[in-house]
């Protein structure tokens, strides 16, 4: 199992643009490049945004059960993807050398939390949303939260717009997490 639906985990479409609008207009980006060479390189540039104020996020925060320890953005810009990786320390050391791979890998503080994101797409929406890909797997836009494992080769495709979730990482393996949302610990229904 790479990847699980959550269809209770929403957010409303007017908090949704509401982000997306804060997120183009505000100072609240940290902006990464990464620095890795080769062909396994994550191609594109992003921002990582990490709201100290966690009241901005409240309405996502209070529909889980399992409270998350941190909540941030993932940007892609136009015409960039994630070539597959894993989100782990061995990786990044044999594949780059012990290069940053990823952004919202390489943030020191939350690098220890991510064995599952919680990812709520923001935009674009439908047909327009580059799909999160696994070998013989594959997750498009959805308008609820759908959940996905990094400890698995995972990338993003070529996106034509710019790509814009909510990530709410877990340290926790995804078929854990999974028996945690099946019995109805993860999230309010």
């Amino acid at each position: 199992m790479n990847v699980f639906d959550i269809p209770e985990l929403t957010i409303t479409e007017e908090f949704r643009e509401q982000v997306v609008l804060d997120a183009m207009t505000l100072n609240k980006c940290t902006p990464f490049t990464s620095n890795v060479q080769g062909s396994n390189k994550l191609q594109g540039t992003g921002a990582v945004w990490f709201p100290e104020d966690k009241q901005y996020f409240e309405s996502v925060y209070e529909q889980f059960i399992l409270k998350p320890e941190v909540m941030y953005l993932f940007f892609m810009d136009i015409g960039y993807n994630a070539e597959p990786h894993i989100d782990s320390e061995a990786y990044k050391l044999e594949k780059h050398g012990g290069d940053s791979i990823s952004p919202h890998f390489s943030a020191d503080s939350y690098a220890g939390l991510r064995k599952t994101v919680v990812q709520i797409p923001l935009t674009p929406t439908g047909d327009d949303y580059a799909r999160l890909t696994y070998q013989n797997e594959f997750k498009a836009w959805t308008d609820h939260a759908f959940a996905f494992t990094v400890e698995e080769l995972h990338g993003v495709d070529v996106t034509k717009h710019m790509r814009l979730n909510l990530q709410i990482p877990f340290n926790i393996p995804i078929k854990e997490l999974y028996q945690i949302y099946k019995s109805g610990n993860l999230v309010r229904t």
